[in-house]
Protein backbone atom coordinates (compact mmCIF):
# COMPACT_ATOMS: atom_id res chain seq x y z
CA UNK A 1 0.00 0.00 0.00
CA UNK A 2 3.04 2.18 0.45
CA UNK A 3 3.33 1.64 -3.45
CA UNK A 4 -0.25 3.48 -4.24
CA UNK A 5 -0.16 7.53 -3.21
CA UNK A 6 -3.17 8.73 -1.61
CA UNK A 7 -5.47 10.26 -3.21
CA UNK A 8 -8.64 12.30 -3.40
CA UNK A 9 -9.65 11.16 -7.53
CA UNK A 10 -10.72 7.19 -7.37
CA UNK A 11 -10.35 6.41 -10.76
CA UNK A 12 -6.59 7.79 -10.68
CA UNK A 13 -6.52 6.35 -7.62
CA UNK A 14 -7.52 2.36 -9.04
CA UNK A 15 -5.25 3.40 -11.77
CA UNK A 16 -2.28 3.71 -9.36
CA UNK A 17 -3.83 0.37 -7.59
CA UNK A 18 -3.89 -1.54 -10.95
CA UNK A 19 -0.12 -0.65 -12.10
CA UNK A 20 1.16 -1.67 -8.29
CA UNK A 21 -0.77 -5.07 -8.76
CA UNK A 22 0.88 -5.28 -12.24
CA UNK A 23 4.28 -4.85 -11.19
CA UNK A 24 3.90 -7.65 -8.18
CA UNK A 25 2.69 -9.67 -10.16
CA UNK A 26 5.53 -9.48 -13.14
CA UNK A 27 8.33 -9.49 -10.15
CA UNK A 28 6.47 -12.86 -8.62
CA UNK A 29 6.15 -14.17 -11.93
CA UNK A 30 9.97 -13.51 -12.52
CA UNK A 31 11.24 -14.84 -9.04
CA UNK A 32 9.63 -18.11 -9.89
CA UNK A 33 12.30 -20.82 -11.67
CA UNK A 34 12.02 -24.23 -13.03
CA UNK A 35 8.80 -25.73 -13.86
CA UNK A 36 6.65 -23.25 -11.55
CA UNK A 37 7.75 -20.28 -13.21
CA UNK A 38 7.86 -21.63 -16.53
CA UNK A 39 3.29 -23.08 -16.10
CA UNK A 40 3.14 -19.57 -14.61
CA UNK A 41 4.25 -17.66 -17.85
CA UNK A 42 2.54 -20.23 -20.04
CA UNK A 43 -0.82 -19.32 -17.58
CA UNK A 44 -0.40 -15.67 -17.74
CA UNK A 45 -2.44 -15.13 -14.44
CA UNK A 46 -4.11 -11.89 -14.39
CA UNK A 47 -3.82 -11.12 -10.42
CA UNK A 48 -1.02 -12.86 -7.70
CA UNK A 49 -3.73 -15.40 -6.28
CA UNK A 50 -3.88 -17.09 -9.58
CA UNK A 51 -0.20 -17.29 -9.80
CA UNK A 52 0.16 -18.26 -6.34
CA UNK A 53 -2.24 -20.86 -7.08
CA UNK A 54 -0.32 -21.78 -9.80
CA UNK A 55 2.68 -22.35 -8.09
CA UNK A 56 1.19 -24.03 -5.15
CA UNK A 57 -0.37 -26.60 -7.59
CA UNK A 58 3.38 -27.12 -9.81
CA UNK A 59 4.81 -27.88 -6.18
CA UNK A 60 2.73 -29.85 -4.96
CA UNK A 61 2.82 -32.01 -8.08
CA UNK A 62 6.60 -31.94 -8.31
CA UNK A 63 6.38 -33.14 -4.95
CA UNK A 64 4.33 -36.27 -5.67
Amino acid sequence: MKTVPKLEDGLLKKCHYDQAQRMLLSTFIAGQSGNTGQQARFQMPAIVDQALQIAITVVGVEAQ
